[in-house]
């Protein structure tokens, strides 16, 4: 039974380490904090942790994690904070969208 318990308990530090790794590359990725884990539940799959505990594509371990992270959250672009860079538009645009006004 100790046996069982601490594979049970290695398995699920594991899932825990993976979950918060992923999420936090997330996080750089500025994906809202209340999404974060919903974004990972939906991808959980994907990843898995090298022998040494970093990060990895699962099965494709030639596949940079964060680059991976990065399209992933290009399909989620609503769960993305925006830059809150002022202004906004289209700068230069111009009249008639031909460029000649």
């Amino acid at each position: 039974p100790k046996v069982e318990n601490a594979d049970a308990l290695a398995a699920e530090n594991r899932s825990l380490k993976l979950n918060r790794v992923v999420q936090d590359m997330f996080a750089a990725q500025s994906v809202l904090a209340d999404r974060r884990e919903k974004l990972f539940t939906l991808h959980a799959g994907e990843f898995d942790l090298t022998a040494d505990g970093k990060p990895m594509v699962k099965g494709k371990p030639e596949i940079d994690v964060a680059k991976h992270v990065a399209a992933l959250v290009k399909g989620y672009p609503e769960w993305v904070r925006g830059t809150q860079a002022a202004g906004g538009g289209a700068a230069g645009a111009q009249k008639g969208g031909e460029g000649g006004g």
